[in-house]
């Protein structure tokens, strides 16, 4: 992405999203899905590999602000659900119908 984006701010996350459309937009849906699988699986196995104490001090990953990285994966996957799939899922259920 490069560029000083924050994810707090709707129009700089709205700019994210168009960045991630804009580099798989013309990519088979069946390659998104498995790298997107993928991704989750390679961050659940990180996250299973964190101590549980690492996972809720606040104060164990400065870059994150002050936030624990459970705030921060619970925050990013309520995002992705809540966002998100609705729209994935009626993208898909078109897709199967032709």
């Amino acid at each position: 992405m490069g560029e000083d984006l924050d994810e707090e701010d709707d129009a700089d996350t709205e700019r994210i999203n168009q960045q991630f459309y804009e580099a798989s937009r013309d990519r088979p849906v069946a390659a998104v899905l498995h790298d997107s699988r993928e991704t989750f699986d390679r961050l659940e196995a990180a996250l299973l590999a964190l101590p549980e104490a690492d996972l809720f001090a606040a104060d164990r990953y400065p870059w994150l602000g002050g936030y624990p990285a459970a705030a921060v994966v619970t925050g990013s996957a309520g995002h992705l659900y809540d966002e998100h799939e609705p729209a994935i899922n009626d993208f898909l259920a078109r897709s199967n119908q032709r």
